[in-house]
């Protein structure tokens, strides 16, 4: 276990990171600590450190990897099971539906892919500081909506206001996880056009954030469908 800065309790945040790749750790701690120097990073390499960090640290979010062995996915549900203080945030490799709805369902709040960007990282920890959930958006508006409670379901509504055409493409490329580069490669488009879309796209769906924008997204396909 590695305390990245031994800081005192009037943090702005005290994050833990539960992966069994140090290297991995260091990456997505020096990311942390880039959004607030203030934020004091613990680390740990198995289930048991999850453990032991969650009952001596007083920690605000834990990123734990629930694939750790023998017992991670056990650790997840122990820890939503008996902290409502503690938010854990899985960090995994697998992109499988029944495996994020595994993880949502045991308690976790959000879902990280191994392989995101550092953005992204960084948007889970805003997300669910917020009392939101976050999921990568490598994992498509179809897995999200699947995924999304009938509370969310209700709250998102399909947008009234038609999108255009080029506002059509750029869903479709969103629908799948397409970053704004990816999708300004595809479509042969500024990435700066393609901000400014999702701009647009975002106010017509009435949603805050990019995983709101998906799941708006997920009913549309599945209106059209």
């Amino acid at each position: 276990m590695n305390l990245q800065s031994d800081r005192k309790s009037h943090l702005a945040l005290k994050v833990a990171v539960i992966d069994s790749s140090p290297l991995f750790r260091v990456g997505v701690a020096q990311a942390l600590l880039g959004l607030d120097p203030r934020v004091r990073v613990v680390e740990g390499g198995t289930a048991s450190d999850a453990l032991r960090i969650a009952a001596v640290s007083d920690i605000d979010i834990m990123f734990l990897d629930p694939a750790l062995a023998p017992t991670g996915a056990q650790i997840l549900s122990d820890l939503c099971a008996s902290s409502r203080s503690l938010v854990v945030v899985v960090l995994a490799a697998s992109e499988h539906e029944e495996d994020v709805s595994k993880a949502l369902r045991l308690g976790a709040r959000g879902y990280v892919l191994k392989h995101a960007p550092v953005r992204e990282f960084l948007d889970a920890v805003a997300a669910v500081q917020r009392g939101d959930r976050f999921l990568s958006s490598a994992l498509g508006a179809r897995v999200v909506y699947n995924l999304a409670t009938p509370t969310e379901h209700r709250i998102i509504r399909p947008p009234s206001v038609g999108l255009t055409h080029r506002e059509l493409e750029i869903v479709k490329q969103v629908s799948v996880g397409a970053t704004n580069k990816e999708i300004a490669i595809a479509l042969g488009i500024r990435e700066k056009t393609v901000k400014f879309h999702m701009t647009n796209i975002m106010e017509k769906l009435q949603v805050r954030n990019r995983v709101e924008a998906v799941l708006a997204v997920g009913q549309l396909l599945k209106h059209s469908a």
